[in-house]
């Protein structure tokens, strides 16, 4: 395989910045990760980027994408697997992990907000679950 051939498969700066720039936006950026969850007694939090996650997620897995699709699937797994196990596969479970806190804390009273229902409350026919 050619250098050309590699850096046509790799998302360039320019669609990562792109990448960037349409996920600023989200709320929550920076949020507090642990590192490392299997260290007892647990690390200090370090401050993690969700903007940073999620467009270091889209150019590992679709660098991957596109050598799979030029027919080159043994480099394609490759990459998935490698980058999974040693960096973006962090990345989506921080990231996740920050969404699902954020989501729990602030979406559903936010839609039932928007809808015109005040904060979402417990229906009355579930009070005693």
């Amino acid at each position: 395989m050619g250098a050309d051939q590699w850096d046509a498969e790799r998302v360039s700066d320019a669609e990562y910045q792109a990448v960037v720039a349409a996920v600023k936006g989200l709320p929550l950026d920076p949020y507090a990760e642990v590192f490392d969850p299997l260290a007892v007694p647990a690390e200090a939090p370090v401050s993690a980027s969700l903007c940073d996650d999620l467009a270091d997620i889209y150019r590992q897995v679709v660098s991957g994408l596109r050598a799979f699709e030029a027919g080159r699937q043994a480099v394609a797994l490759w990459e998935w697997g490698f980058g999974f196990r040693h960096h973006w596969g962090e990345h989506a479970t921080g990231a996740i992990r920050a969404l699902h806190a954020w989501l729990a804390a602030n979406a559903f009273n936010q839609l039932a907000s928007d809808a015109g229902g005040g904060t979402a409350q417990k229906p009355a026919d579930l009070e005693n679950v």
